[in-house]
């Protein structure tokens, strides 16, 4: 009986021991490789916005204001789902993008201008559909409509 007390409680220790492991993985639920199994974060998380990032030499092409040429740089935003969009448009301004997997939109207000858009990425591209109208004017009947293609 003395051996058998002796399996049954190496049994019992060794069941315990397999039931309290937690599962490591990314466990952050703004991360492309979330995983809802993880209980212990392996620093292993990814986002989406890390696609984005780097320099940039743009064309750009505007309805009334016609072209232009010009760098850019996508940095990490305030957020884990956002980007900054350093000097936007050609115009040392930065706007706060939110990025959902390739894509990117924003609606900002500086210096009395909205900036309104969305983008993708494809590869080392990122096209960039915007429009501009003065604050005061919001929402214009007749923005300024612009497209950045911006090449890493």
């Amino acid at each position: 009986m003395n051996s058998f007390l002796k399996v049954s409680s190496l049994l019992f220790i060794l069941a315990l021991s397999f039931s309290s492991c937690k599962k490591e993985g990314c466990i952050d639920n703004l991360a492309e490789n979330f995983d809802n199994d993880a209980k212990d974060d392996d620093g292993s998380c990814t986002y989406a916005r890390t696609k984005f990032m780097g320099t940039y030499s743009v064309t750009q092409s505007c309805v009334i204001g016609g072209n232009d040429d010009f760098a850019m740089t996508v940095t990490d935003g305030p957020n884990k789902n956002e980007v900054m969009i350093n000097n936007f448009g050609g115009m040392d301004i930065n706007i706060r993008a939110q990025v959902s997997g390739g894509n990117i939109s924003f609606k900002e207000e500086q210096t009395g201008v909205v900036y309104e858009g969305t983008g993708y990425i494809t590869g080392n591209t990122l096209t960039i559909n915007y429009e501009t109208c003065d604050a005061f004017f919001y929402p214009c009947s007749d923005p300024e409509s612009c497209t950045m293609t911006a090449v890493k």
